[in-house]
């Protein structure tokens, strides 16, 4: 039965997924259409000279509740948009445009950052090491498991299917060595390694660092970077010593458990439903237990922030803003190829930071749901991603984990300032959008009512912020151009009659919809362009 209700829910919420995936991108988009190019009257303060990256503002900018949004934009009898939300805006005195373009990772800066963070004398190991005969046993034993319940009437992939990946690791294991010895490297850029084999991938290029650092406590430390080159989008470099996870993950959890826990009433038959019973209990168990965790966690978030904004500028990266900072907990570095859960208890602190263009900070969409039949005429696609990272310290202040990517410079001053498209204006823009996204118009016939899906997408956050998008013409630059962010969760209902889940609302996807506040045109996370081809000539 479990399976059964598993398979439903699926099919339902994948109903609207196949409508906006799988039909023709509509004729009439008028109301997503973008504008040929940002309107000049648009722009105010223009032919400044470039902005100087090394002005600090590493500080969070404060924000405003420029009104309170209360309202339901009703798009059908099947598609609504609730908010109940107060809108944010920045409290800055002007909203510049700025072009920008990748910023590379040299060698040269690799070593500076590998200095900062190791100790003299470390060595280093390549990674990842070949996975050994002991890994891929225990491989086997847990896909004959699966294969076990599965046959006794459990959930889980069909019997050939697992039959099929008990062949393969059993193939694996018949190569792989009884043990590995640690290479000793350095940290020059190489080729990138395989997970399984340890073999090098020579058709990448040698853009690619990752190894273990050893400096006299075990090879508990690692250092990863990638430089712009053959992968397409931009640098990466990250150090760390530790696994974590901050509270925002925690509040996830929360959701999903309780979107569980209402499923629950659902599962008929036995065993089941006590088994998934006994896994919520333990959930339950497991996510108190790390609530007690936090709330004993007396780390000061204010002095966390300042040594992140130290740590930033001694590392020489500016142009960038501290945009969370909260509790974490730590734990252990587990290795490489084991399956264990980390066990985080110990205090700390998670920092993000990233790009920033006149004080406000630069976001990007982060879901959505798209195929490469779609269209992207009208909206924009940044081909990289704002500048960002993230910083973990312990209750001690040491740096454990330290990540930093897309790295940018600004190479024009667009416009010193802007004029903002309206929030009501916008909200109408976002909802069209969000409708357009999830409920494509339909063809052959096909209705949303035989669709037989209510979706509802409740507004949790609206704010004024600032996003990449791509610059017609000039393929390796972005523009930093304001932009209203509408964060949304979805929900659906399936309205048939031929299924237990029928008239229960379940959760659906969340949704991000950014708004040029610019032109009206919605921006599309980064890199869309490599999934609809065609599409280059489009942009600002």
């Amino acid at each position: 039965m479990k399976k059964i209700l598993n398979m439903i829910l699926i099919c339902i919420l994948c109903a609207v997924f196949l409508l906006a995936g799988c039909q023709p991108t509509p004729e009439k988009q008028a109301v997503v259409n973008r504008a040929e190019g940002i309107p000049q009257e648009a722009l105010k303060e223009t032919g400044a000279p470039a902005g100087d990256d090394a002005e600090e503002r590493y500080e969070p900018v404060a924000y405003t509740v420029s009104q309170h949004w209360k309202e339901e934009i009703s798009k059908s009898d099947y598609f609504t948009v609730q908010a109940d939300v107060d809108v944010m805006v920045p409290q800055v005195e002007a909203f510049p445009v700025q072009k920008l373009e990748k910023d590379d990772l040299t060698q040269e800066r690799v070593d500076g950052l590998v200095a900062y963070f190791t100790q003299p004398g470390s060595k280093f190991y390549q990674m990842p090491l070949p996975m050994t005969k002991a890994y891929y046993e225990d491989e086997l034993v847990r896909l004959k498991e699966d294969l076990a319940r599965v046959e006794a009437g459990g959930d889980g992939e069909t019997p050939e299917s697992i039959r099929g990946y008990i062949a393969e690791t059993e193939e694996k294991w018949a190569s792989a060595p009884e043990e590995v010895t640690p290479v000793e490297t350095d940290t020059n850029f190489t080729y990138q390694y395989d997970y399984e084999t340890g073999e090098a991938n020579t058709s990448m290029g040698e853009d690619f660092i990752y190894v273990s650092v050893e400096d006299g406590s075990g090879l508990n430390k690692r250092i990863s970077a990638t430089r712009p080159g053959k992968n397409g989008y931009g640098s990466y470099f990250s150090y760390g010593d530790c696994s974590f996870e901050n509270e925002s993950r925690l509040v996830n959890q929360e959701q999903w458990y309780a979107e569980d826990q209402g499923k629950l009433q659902y599962i008929e038959d036995e065993p089941y439903k006590s088994e998934e019973a006994a896994r919520l209990a333990e959930e339950a168990g497991r996510i108190n237990s790390q609530k007690e965790l936090y709330a004993q966690n007396n780390i000061d978030l204010d002095a966390m922030q300042d040594k992140a904004a130290g740590l930033l500028r001694e590392l020489g990266i500016t142009g960038v803003q501290v945009t969370v900072c909260e509790k974490a907990l730590l734990g252990p570095l587990p290795e490489e190829s084991s399956n264990e859960a980390a066990v985080n208890d110990q205090p700390g602190a998670y920092i993000e930071f990233t790009r920033q263009c006149g004080g406000v900070p630069c976001f990007n969409q982060t879901s959505g749901s798209w195929s490469d039949d779609m269209s992207m005429e009208g909206m924009y696609s940044a081909p990289f991603y704002p500048e960002q990272g993230s910083i973990v310290f312990d209750a001690d202040g040491n740096v454990r984990m330290f990540s930093w990517s897309d790295a940018s410079r600004v190479t024009e001053e667009v416009a010193g300032d802007s004029d903002i498209l309206s929030f009501d204006e916008a909200k109408q823009k976002a909802a069209d959008h969000l409708y357009w996204n999830n409920t494509t118009q339909y063809t052959d016939g096909y209705t949303e009512e035989d669709a037989k899906t209510k979706l509802r997408f409740e507004v949790e956050q609206a704010d004024l912020v600032m996003a990449y998008i791509n610059v017609k013409g000039e393929a390796e630059l972005v523009m930093a151009v304001p932009a209203w962010r509408f964060k949304t969760q979805g929900y659906g209902t399936y309205l048939g009659e031929d299924g237990i889940m029928s008239g229960v609302e379940s959760l659906y996807n969340k949704e991000e919809v950014f708004i040029n506040a610019l032109d009206g045109s919605p921006i599309l996370m980064p890199g869309m362009e490599r999934m609809m081809p065609g599409t280059g000539d489009e942009g600002a």
